[in-house]
Formats: structure tokens, sequence, C-alpha cells
């Protein structure tokens, strides 16, 4: 596997990798140039890679995207991308629509920096013959917004007008791959109106400012906004959480490939906006299979069929946990519930052709008598990959420097 070894086949329990950190240094990335957030005063822009890597890398193996895709691969649904831009290259040739940037002016590259093409690449790159490396939703088509000027930097008024006009330009999932570190009442509003208006809005939930710290990032602190972590390797957080800053999911985001600017070259980075684009393309994969649910249904699914850590949901670093792609389609979700309690009910996966089988309706009709008779909150039933919990009701979360300590 690329990039460290990750988690074995869905089902199996996620292998540490060995000492993962923060960064993309691990073995196996050292022939990849590093993706930037954003580009120094007057930097040239980002040039193409010319390394190229033909495996499949861990985040899929890890999320178990190959089974997603036996159900849905994100057809008909546009994720929108705000950010740097994106690149229509490569993997993400013919897939893209740019509209007219809010930021930076027209006259510049369509992705400067590279970041907005890294991301776009993580949620939706088509799946080619030969090549491991694929998005999350293969076949959603992607729509472009650049909301920073050329080196990166943005505002939160610039990020607002790039979200209103990804909503305005018929994206159902936007997954704001910039942030600003500071509120805005634009922005607020912004990601409030795209609520109202039926998208599922994913924002990294904290900007990465060194590999051993982080600050807190907007919009994903706002409440209509699904916050996302990254994750290294192993399972374990890449970063420790920023203060104050909400979790809603992980996903991995730490030590990831993607692709670039100007090609197909392969880049490695580590970043919690990586992240924010595997929710945003699994996002997607639902809102496919399953066209009948609002955003909310949507988000309330992801986080259901996570791969919860234990104790009381959600943790305070880990919100969820890692979500699954393939329950997030497939699972029968059980009645709303409310948050703090230990867990929510989950049933049995849903046959291929998307219903219920008999077994799952039984067991409906039986925990559900259960709940109303006792009312007890069934514990969830693991799926996909493994669950991790510690016999002692510790949540089971770790940061990648406190994995490095307990490998030394």
């Amino acid at each position: 596997m690329f990039l460290g070894e990750a988690a074995g086949p869905a089902g199996a329990a996620p292998t540490p990798a060995p000492r993962p950190s923060a960064t993309a240094s691990s073995p196996g990335a050292t022939d990849l140039p590093l993706m930037p957030a954003q580009l120094g005063f007057d930097a040239p822009c980002t040039g193409p890679s010319h390394a190229t890597v033909t495996r499949v890398p861990w985040p899929q193996v890890y999320l178990g995207l190959d089974r997603a895709w036996t159900l849905s691969t994100g057809r008909d649904v546009t994720i929108g991308v705000v950010g740097t831009g994106v690149d229509d290259a490569g993997a993400l040739s013919g897939r893209v629509r740019s509209l007219t940037p809010v930021a930076g002016g027209e006259t510049e590259p369509a992705d400067c920096v590279g970041h907005g093409t890294f991301v776009a690449a993580l949620a939706a790159a088509s799946r080619r013959p030969g090549v491991g490396f694929a998005g999350a939703a293969p076949d959603a088509t992607l729509l472009a917004v650049r909301a920073t000027e050329p080196d990166g930097t943005t505002t939160g008024k610039e990020l607002a007008r790039g979200l209103r006009a990804a909503v305005g330009g018929g994206a159902r999932v936007v997954v704001v791959a910039s942030s600003v570190t500071a509120d805005d009442r634009d922005l607020a509003a912004a990601v409030t109106d795209a609520a109202r208006h039926d998208v599922v809005v994913v924002a990294p939930a904290s900007v990465q400012a060194s590999t051993a710290s982080s600050v807190r990032a907007w919009p994903a602190a706002y409440p209509a906004a699904v916050s996302v972590a990254g994750i290294a390797p192993g399972g374990a957080l890449g970063a420790p959480p920023a203060d104050g800053a909400r979790t809603d999911l992980l996903a991995p985001g730490y030590q990831v490939m993607s692709v670039g600017p100007g090609g197909a070259g392969n880049f490695a980075g580590s970043d919690d906006a990586f992240a924010a684009a595997y929710v945003a393309g699994t996002a997607a994969l639902v809102r496919s299979y399953r066209p009948g649910l609002s955003a909310v249904e949507v988000v309330r699914r992801l986080e259901e069929t996570a791969a919860h850590p234990g104790g009381v949901l959600p943790h305070p670093s880990a919100g969820y946990g890692a979500v699954d792609p393939y329950a997030a389609v497939a699972d029968v979700v059980a009645e709303p519930y409310r948050p703090g309690l230990a867990a929510p009910l989950r049933l049995r996966h849903t046959n291929a052709a998307g219903s219920p089988g008999r077994t799952a309706l039984w067991l409906t009709a039986v925990l559900l008598a259960a709940v109303a008779a006792l009312g007890a909150v069934a514990v969830a039933v693991p799926r996909g990959r493994a669950r991790r919990w510690r016999p002692d009701g510790v949540p089971a979360v770790r940061t990648a420097s406190t994995l490095e300590k307990s490998e030394e």
C-alpha cells in the first residue's frame, strides 16, 4: 500500500502504521512533491508533478471504496469545490465545470496553488485502467469555484461568494477546501442559506499552521457545516484538534496522495481539507444512491454509520468517528436519536438492490419494540471495517504523536 501501511480489507481491524506522522514524508512518499495549501508572496505557481504511483492508495483501502462502488459511484450528483480552483486535466479531464472566479481575477491560471485540484480529485477523480488512485465518488460531476487569490489567501467574504456560487450552480454537495481563521457574518449566512437549499456543506475542522499545531477554521465552525478532521495511516488522528474546534467526522487526510495542476502526476499532502474531500465524496455516493434523502438526512446517515469511537457521542475530538462509505450507502438507519446518547440504533445492511432484507425488517420490528418497552438505547452494531472500542469504555482515539510514543 502507498504511504505506509493502512487498514486491511473491509471488515478487518486497522493495522497501525509504523510511526505515522502529521507530515507527508513517510516511507514511499519521498518521490512525490508536496502539495502546498497556499504559496508565498510572488511565488511561482505549482508546476505539474512528473512522478506517478500506480498502486491503490491507503485511504481507498481503509474506506472500503471498492465495496461502496458496487452500489454507488456518485452518478448524477454535482460536488462543488470552493477553494483555489480546479484544473480540468488528468483524472479530472472533461469532468470539471468552472464558474467565474469570485476572487483572484479571470486572467489567472485555473489553479495556481494546486490545492483545489488535489481536493477535487480526492472527492471525484475518475477510475482509469492501470491506475490505482480514484476519488471517493468517481462518477460525480465537479463544479469548481475559485474563491482565493492566486497565492491561495482568502477572506470570509470571498468564501461566502464562492459557496453561494456553487449552490446557485447546482451543487448538491459542497466542500469548502479553503478556510479562514475568524468568524465572518457573510460566510455564516452563506452556510445557513446553503442548508436551506438542501445542500450538504463539508469543510476542514482546522487550518494546519505547522506539522505540530492547528487553528480553528471557518466555515467548519458553523453548526450547519459538517466539520471533518483528518486521520493518518492506521486510523490515528493526524494532528491534535485545534482549541475550540468541533469535529463531526473523521476521514483519511494525512499522508495521502492525489493529482495536482497541469497533468496526471501525483502529489502527496496532509490537511484536514483532504479528509473533508473524502466525506464530500461519500455524501455524493449517498445522494446518488438515495436521491430522496434531504441534506439533513444524508448528514445524519454519515454520522450514524460511521466507525464510532467508544463513549458518549459526539466525541470531543473524533465526533461520530471515521466515515464508512459502504455503510453510509447501504445501511438501514433507525429513527433520529438525541445527541449525547451512547450510540444510535444500527440495523443490518440492505441487500444489493437497496431494499431491506427480511432479516433487517425483522430486526427493525424487534429492536424498535424493545426500545419502546424498555426505554433503552441499543448499542451500535459494527460493520465494514472493525469498530474500535476499548473494554474500559475509554474512547480509542489517538493522535499520531501519541501513537509514535507508544511504539518507541
